[in-house]
């Protein structure tokens, strides 16, 4: 039985179907070439890669950075005024985001979300259109409106009871 780091290091045989692999075949086709199954295939491309990691990818990231000869010449094109390339860019410059972490579900905007943000709730509009209505009420229904509101609307309640029982007005004043 192998060790776990014979496993993780690439035989000659890994680096040439990597070697495949890398010139635009794809694992099926290599697996055919080398006469293996295509899951040992894949697996000796990923012997052949470095492991994924944090510091892997930082390195990665780096190459990626150094190639800016591609994104700067759509760049030129586009502000020359070629459409085509300015969508080139704007992915490319996506792609280069999306490996630094800064993904578009953190970039974009939902215009949807953005309009109903500004927009007052369900509860705010109600009361709003309430109180329109009480704006709009007669002087003396807006003065009974507010003295309730005042003294508190159960002891309004209690008052009114008091009332319809025989009590004055005397306790309204």
């Amino acid at each position: 039985m192998r060790d776990m780091d014979d496993e993780l290091t690439p035989s000659e045989r890994d680096e040439q179907i990597y070697a495949a692999w890398e010139s635009g075949k794809t694992p099926r086709v290599c697996a055919r070439e080398f006469g293996v199954s295509r899951m040992e295939a894949e697996r000796a491309i990923d012997r052949c890669m470095p492991v994924f990691n944090s510091r892997t990818e930082m390195m990665a990231y780096k190459r990626e950075r150094q190639k800016r000869d591609i994104g700067s010449k759509y760049h030129a094109q586009a502000m020359a005024g070629d459409i085509d390339s300015g969508h080139l860019f704007a992915r490319i410059n996506e792609r280069r985001c999306a490996m630094a972490g800064w993904t578009s579900v953190n970039v974009r905007l939902d215009p949807y979300n953005a309009q109903t943000e500004q927009q007052p709730s369900s509860y705010e509009r109600i009361s709003q259109a309430i109180m329109r209505m009480v704006n709009e009420a007669p002087p003396a229904q807006r003065a009974a409106i507010n003295r309730m509101e005042e003294i508190g609307f159960e002891e309004a309640l209690r008052l009114r009871l008091d009332l319809d029982q025989g009590a004055g007005f005397a306790d309204w004043a």
